[in-house]
């Protein structure tokens, strides 16, 4: 229909890792709904809800962050962008169990669990080195009966295959309205209504009940904010599983951690990081 195509404001900046970092940080903060990084180069489009007036967030990253450079603030329409998008992706293997299928797409004749997503606007398809890498540490972390909370949810990739793999209490949540909206539509579209829950919530705001596992694949300027919070909800003798940073930052978020949070090993793919944490309380 005319008229009905909407478009999503984007900010396109670059910089040092340390003013990416906070950049990152602030935006998301500002209700960024998703980042990409241009192919070979160093910049990062960064995304917004449809009637977004970027111009306080130019204007406060250039006050913050003299030395990031700030491009134009541009319109994307939403058509080029998502299918664009969706022609770029196709199904895949993901961990030892399951096989991650595009909703458009009909899933070939496996034995591996399927996953059926539709990304939307929504981080996490399991492509990304720190989902594939949280996800193979579900597979080893999950067992029936066990409660699992999953911060930053994007997609809901990682909260369903934990339901999948037998977790009863599954709650997924996100900052993000569109995420959440999103990983609500999945869960749905793999049948794990009631299996899993999803909220939006602010790390802040929230107020959650402890779990068994806890899985957090977030920037690592977030991870390290939000710590406290996130090192609370892991039950005594629960497992927390932390993503999203890169490996120079490993030895810095293990001295962020409480001291009844003992790190049992790290793992690395390409530059990127997650940390396995037991709660020893």
């Amino acid at each position: 229909m005319p008229g009905s195509q909407r478009n999503y404001p984007s900010l396109l900046f670059r910089g040092s890792r340390e003013d990416v970092d906070a950049a990152i940080c602030t935006i998301f903060e500002e209700g960024c709904i998703g980042t990409e990084t241009v192919a070979k180069s160093e910049f990062v489009w960064a995304f917004f809800q449809p009637g977004t007036d970027l111009r306080p967030l130019n204007k406060k990253l250039a006050q913050d962050l003299p030395s990031l450079c700030i491009g134009p603030i541009e319109e994307v329409a939403e058509q080029n962008w998502l299918e664009q998008w969706k022609k770029g992706l196709s199904g895949f293997a993901l961990g030892n169990l399951f096989y991650v299928s595009p909703s458009w797409q009909t899933p070939p004749t496996t034995n591996r669990v399927i996953l059926r997503i539709d990304p939307e606007q929504a981080f996490g398809t399991g492509s990304h080195d720190t989902t594939r890498v949280c996800l193979e540490l579900v597979e080893e972390s999950a067992a029936p009966g066990l409660r699992v909370i999953d911060v930053g949810t994007g997609t809901g990739i990682l909260a369903m295959a934990a339901a999948a793999l037998g977790c009863e209490a599954v709650l997924a949540i996100d900052i993000d309205p569109a995420a959440v909206s999103c990983a609500r539509e999945n869960v749905s579209r793999n049948r794990l209504d009631g299996r899993v829950e999803v909220l939006t919530s602010d790390l802040s705001d929230a107020r959650l009940d402890v779990a068994d596992l806890v899985i957090a694949n977030l920037h690592f300027s977030i991870l390290v904010r939000h710590l406290n919070t996130l090192t609370e909800w892991a039950a005594p003798g629960g497992t927390l599983i932390l993503s999203g940073l890169l490996v120079s930052e490993v030895e810095e978020l293990i001295k962020s951690l409480p001291s009844y949070m003992k790190p049992v090993r790290y793992y690395t793919s390409g530059e990127w990081a997650t940390l396995l944490v037991r709660s020893t309380r």
